[in-house]
């Protein structure tokens, strides 16, 4: 009789040979199915595998005895070789597919980190190449801007009722400044337009550089001896110089008013061509003319005619060019060849070019003291040294003022700032006058020096030079 909780091995102490031997097949039976199923893994292997319905059915109706049972754990051995399933207990399998899971979750990880880090240093590049062309780009525009480089950007319009357009246009392309012929707003009239670049972003966020085109503020008038000389006639005369009566007819003045009021905040220069031939042709013409009255001769050969046009003299058109820049704030400039005209477009090209440039340097002033090359000289350095040197060399401008005086009025006042906080101080004029009266003034070294005052005169002198605010003012005055 057998008990459960007894061990096997007291139990079989009181069993004989013949009954212990069926039990001992059993328990070999129980284990070859237990190290069969270890083998064979189910839940490794696919369900729909007939093999593995064979052995599971083997299994659950039970092998009769230990021979059968050999014969399963055989047939579950050929049957892991041919899946090639590793000898293994369930959980062995599952921490080993943790451990899978595991591994490819940090390689995940690792390929989101590398992605990060391959995006930053994409970031990072891009931002060091869109620098580098901000940069690139500033200093260009910079470039283009300074004198020398900043002409390349200007176009001059040329009208077409220009004549030597053609010939003008070559003397701009050889200086590289562009130009475009057609219609402008005044005939016979040069415009000037300039391109400004600046970087603006694209819809690709990328940096781009664009131009825009500004007009100047500055325009030339061409007029020819044909509109001038009339028009100065009429200003001079107030007459027709063909019949001498009184005449409304437009003279200089009224002809650039009018330009100015069709042009309104433009500043307009007049060119004026051809009026150097026109006084030599005058004073040939008046030369033989004196010559056939003095001679009186019909047989003197005339050479020289004025075609039609009123005679004036260059006085006359001297004082009237000063009339007409009174009255109407115009510059003029006389020419009398293509090539002068074509010289005095590419300088007015330039100086309307580098005028911004020259305007921005003027505002921001010098952080230098300007000095010269004459002798006697003082210089100053950016930290202000030598001001009191300048200072005295001032003072000794004044008459009677030697070195000596000078040391003495600056030991008092160091600078002029202080000269005049003292002068604004003095409750009377008179008070101010005599500032610096009383000032003693050392001559001579060691046993041969003297003192004496300032005086009155040059104290006066000195308050009415730096007070007085009438230009006529006599300094030395009592």
């Amino acid at each position: 009789m057998m008990f459960n909780n007894v061990p096997l091995s007291h139990q079989l102490i009181d069993l004989s040979d013949d009954e212990i031997e069926p039990i001992e097949k059993s328990q070999k039976t129980l284990r070859l199915k237990q190290q069969t199923y270890d083998v064979i893994d189910i839940d490794c292997l696919s369900s729909s595998d007939e093999s593995h319905h064979k052995l599971d059915s083997k299994f659950k109706s039970g092998p009769s005895n230990s021979s059968e049972a050999e014969k399963i754990f055989k047939e579950a051995e050929d049957m892991r070789r041919i899946l090639d399933v590793p000898h293994s207990n369930k959980s062995s399998e599952k921490e080993k597919f943790r451990s899978l899971t595991k591994i490819q979750e940090k390689k995940q990880e690792a390929e989101k980190r590398r992605a990060l880090r391959q995006q930053a240093s994409k970031a990072r590049h891009e931002a060091v190449e869109k620098d580098k062309m901000l940069k690139k780009s500033v200093n260009e525009i910079r470039r283009n801007e300074k004198p020398g480089e900043v002409h390349k950007t200007m176009t001059v319009c040329i009208d077409s009722n220009i004549n030597e357009k053609e010939e003008l246009g070559a003397y701009l392309v050889a200086e590289e400044i562009k130009y475009e012929i057609g219609s402008n707003l005044l005939p016979k009239s040069f415009g000037f337009k300039r391109e400004t670049m600046y970087q603006a972003m694209g819809n690709d966020l990328k940096l781009q550089k664009l131009s825009k085109w500004e007009e100047e503020d500055q325009i030339l008038i061409l007029l020819e001896t044909d509109d001038i000389v009339p028009k100065l006639y009429y200003q001079i005369h107030e007459s027709d110089p063909a019949t001498g009566t009184f005449t409304e007819k437009i003279n200089l003045i009224t002809f650039v008013k009018s330009i100015q009021e069709s042009v309104t905040g433009k500043s307009v220069t007049l060119i004026l061509y051809g009026m150097e031939k026109y006084f030599k042709k005058m004073k040939k013409y008046n030369q033989n003319e004196f010559r056939g009255r003095v001679v009186n001769s019909t047989k003197q050969k005339k050479c020289g005619t004025m075609n039609q046009l009123p005679i004036i003299s260059n006085i006359e058109f001297q004082s009237s060019m000063v009339e007409l820049q009174l009255h109407t704030q115009t510059s003029y400039r006389v020419i009398d060849s293509v090539d002068q005209l074509g010289k005095l477009l590419v300088n007015y090209t330039k100086a309307i070019a580098e005028a911004p440039f020259k305007k921005q340097r003027k505002a921001e002033g010098f952080d230098w003291f300007a000095s010269t090359d004459s002798a006697g000289s003082v210089r100053v350095d950016k930290d202000g040294q030598g001001l009191g040197a300048l200072w005295m060399e001032q003072l000794q401008l004044f008459g009677n003022v030697g070195i000596d005086a000078a040391r003495a009025i600056y030991k008092f006042y160091p600078s002029p700032k202080l000269l005049l906080k003292a002068y604004s101080e003095c409750e009377t004029s008179e008070e101010g006058m005599n500032l610096l009266r009383e000032i003693d003034v050392r001559f001579g070294v060691g046993p041969l020096t003297q003192e004496r005052k300032l005086g009155p005169e040059l104290s006066r002198k000195i308050y009415r030079f730096f007070i007085s605010t009438n230009p006529e003012q006599c300094l030395g005055a009592l």
